[in-house]
C-alpha cells in the first residue's frame, strides 16, 4: 500500500524529535504502534466477553433446580464404612 504524506514541518519536527530519520519511518512507527493497540483493545474485549459468559453459565447452572434434593452426594455418604 502506498500513501501521500503531506510535506508538513510540524511531522518533520516531530519526526526528528522522536528520533527517526525521515518522515516515513515515523509514520510507519506510528501505523504499526495503532494496530498493535487495537489488537490489545480486541483482546481485552475478547477476554471480557469470556468472562461475562463464564458469569451467565454459572448463574444458569444455579437456577437450574436439583432433581433429587435428598440425594446425599457427600464424601461420608461415598465411602460410608459398613
Amino acid at each position: 500500500m502506498q500513501i501521500t504524506i503531506p510535506d508538513d514541518p510540524r511531522l518533520r519536527h516531530r519526526a526528528r524529535t522522536a528520533g527517526f530519520a525521515s518522515v516515513q519511518e515515523y509514520v510507519l512507527h506510528l501505523v504499526n504502534h495503532e494496530v498493535q493497540q487495537v489488537d490489545i483493545r480486541e483482546l481485552a474485549a475478547d477476554q471480557q466477553d469470556a468472562e461475562e459468559w463464564i458469569r451467565d453459565l454459572r448463574a444458569f447452572v444455579k437456577s437450574i433446580p436439583p432433581s433429587n434434593p435428598d440425594f446425599d452426594d457427600s464424601r461420608e455418604a461415598k465411602y460410608s464404612v459398613q
